[in-house]
């Protein structure tokens, strides 16, 4: 059965309104398996995610404790803080997939001289080039099938408008958030509760004009099927 037909999408979205994120973990991974990926970008929170996933699995008394790739971008361009955080994950036992664009960040810009102004073909060329098409490479490397990423509603207007689970028929991927319904007070109070180190040194060159823009993954060319609009069956 093609990918795009596995799932009913309004009826997995309702599914996982009722759960906690936890169990969403939970969901994601006993219905993709080995195809579950995920990504960071050694930002302010990362170590949020890869906790929230290895507690999971923890409570359900999975042994050994499944491992889910987390993909890492790196653009050569993070600061050392970033880059600790990512080795630091590492350490911690999660598996790191370290990808490189196939191009610099010089080379794109120059390419690509109107790259500054959100929306702009060049800044969408920029995002393809420096993070979209080594994730792409990344995602095929890992034979994934849903990618698991920890975008919360309350970050963004295109975040506002994501769902628990989304098909991106482009890729042929699932994309999961499973603390979309998350505030910033309860990512912090998580932090503080489970000791999480937070990179408070982080930069994303994309983002630099604004915290409130997009980092070039989660914005895509596409139409996105949502939980709204799809009508796939089991």
């Amino acid at each position: 059965m093609p990918i795009e037909e596995f799932l009913d999408l309004n009826k997995s979205a309702g599914l996982l309104t009722s759960m906690a994120a936890f169990q969403r973990v939970r969901w994601a991974y006993a219905t993709f398996g080995e195809g579950l990926v995920s990504s960071t970008s050694g930002g302010k929170h990362s170590a949020l995610l890869p906790d929230i996933v290895r507690r999971a699995f923890q409570q359900a008394d999975y042994n050994p404790l499944p491992q889910v790739p987390v993909i890492f971008i790196n653009t050569g361009y993070y600061t050392e803080e970033t880059l600790a955080m990512v080795k630091q994950l590492s350490k911690s036992g999660v598996y790191i997939a370290t990808v490189i664009p196939k191009i610099s960040w010089e080379q794109a810009t120059k390419q690509h001289p109107s790259w500054q102004q959100d929306g702009s073909p060049d800044k969408l060329e920029v995002e393809w080039a420096i993070k979209q098409e080594p994730l792409n490479r990344a995602f095929a490397d890992l034979q994934a099938s849903a990618w698991m990423s920890a975008v919360r509603a309350d970050q963004t207007e295109n975040r506002a408008g994501m769902h628990f689970i989304e098909y991106d028929s482009e890729r042929k991927l699932y994309l999961f958030h499973p603390i979309l319904d998350w505030t910033k007070e309860m990512v912090e109070s998580y932090e503080r509760e489970h000791g999480l180190p937070v990179n408070k040194n982080h930069r994303d060159l994309l983002k630099d004009s604004s915290p409130r823009l997009e980092c070039g993954l989660h914005v895509r060319k596409n139409q996105l099927e949502r939980s709204t609009s799809a009508q796939q069956t089991l």
